[in-house]
């Protein structure tokens, strides 16, 4: 008679070490491609073009007169100035006038969350936008932390505020 030896195929901790190779490989394909989403999100035109309007309205304040949209104090300081933001409130009501202002091919609105008793101010508020932009528009939003002085003397006490930068198709 001939005699069969029987045997296994794979060890049981090689059976384990394969899952656990997999699972590591199917996290590692899982975390690039949410990162790659991400990174393609900030590469976009649209969100390198709100940035470019956030840091221009942190620039110091050019000494001339008229509404200058850089509302810093300086370029030091980056406190801004209430009262030159509520002047360019009233210059850039329009729409397409901010939007000429800052060279943009979306539109553009400018919140400022400030936290003290006062009111909020905004910049170029749509109806549109208050009202909800449509599902197909593509929106990029920036915020900012600031602190927001009402004039120039340095005595005077600087409020939190929140800056919110909004594009939208």
């Amino acid at each position: 008679m001939k005699s069969t030896k029987k045997g296994q195929y794979f060890s049981f901790d090689a059976i384990v070490a394969s899952v656990i190779f997999i699972l590591t490989i199917i996290s590692l394909l899982s975390y690039w491609y949410s990162t790659k989403s991400s990174m393609e999100y900030q590469n976009s035109e649209i969100m390198r073009e709100a940035i470019r309007v956030s840091d221009a309205l942190f620039a110091a304040q050019s000494s001339g007169s008229g509404c200058q949209l850089g509302f810093a104090e300086s370029w030091e300081r980056k406190v801004l100035n209430r009262s030159a933001i509520e002047k360019c409130t009233a210059v850039y009501a329009s729409m397409d006038d901010l939007k000429a202002k800052f060279g943009l091919a979306y539109n553009v609105t400018i919140y400022f969350d400030v936290q003290d008793a006062g009111k909020d101010l905004s910049i170029s508020t749509d109806d549109y936008f208050q009202r909800g932009v449509g599902v197909n528009s593509e929106i990029a939003k920036v915020q900012r932390i600031a602190a927001i002085r009402e004039g120039k003397a340095n005595g005077e006490m600087a409020y939190p505020a929140v800056v919110e930068v909004y594009l939208y198709k």
